[in-house]
């Protein structure tokens, strides 16, 4: 990244570790499948089977399917060279098997619901309430990142103006 690795590790919160250790354990599940099943592992053909086995015996949700996907073409350029994405009928198969698939996930939320939450559950003037509103504001704008937004402490926080937070470290918004 050409920061420090302190820094990185601040930054990423050990993500680049979490995401390699998952992306290893997904590609020695298909290895180990190819295996069991006695297939070669370099086949578009057995590729196809894995997935729609992993979703038939639900050893995978719908929408884990294009993550476990990554994982495995990560692991099949990085060990053979093989770029899965090339493979027109593995793709159509997982398009086949999310088709219908709808992530639960909450709504968003509209610009009357967002400001009545910053102006009507929270009080600027008591301290861990003004720490919600920042984080909020922050997360939703995109100022900051959530790692980053979440080592903010309260004593770090205080209200000069109006219309102006200050952070421990001179940040002014």
């Amino acid at each position: 990244d050409g920061i420090r690795p302190e820094v990185a590790d601040i930054i990423h919160g050990g993500g680049k570790k979490k995401t390699k250790s998952l992306y290893k354990r997904h590609f020695l599940r298909y290895f180990n499948y190819c295996k069991s099943e006695k297939q070669d592992l370099l086949k578009e053909s057995t590729a196809c089977n894995y997935f729609h086995d992993m979703i038939r015996t639900k050893k995978i949700g719908v929408g884990s399917l294009w993550t476990v996907y990554c994982s495995v073409n990560c692991g099949m350029k990085q060990f053979y060279g093989v770029k899965m994405k090339k493979w027109e009928e593995l793709k159509k198969i997982l398009l086949a098997l999310t088709k219908t698939y709808i992530p639960k996930k909450i709504g968003i939320l509209t610009r009357e619901q967002l400001h009545k939450i910053l102006t009507e559950c929270f009080d600027a003037s008591i301290g861990v309430d003004l720490l919600c509103l920042i984080i909020i504001s922050l997360m939703i704008t995109g100022l900051l990142r959530q790692t980053e937004v979440f080592m903010i402490e309260v004593d770090e926080v205080k209200l000069c103006e109006k219309t102006k937070i200050s952070f421990k470290n001179n940040i002014f918004l």
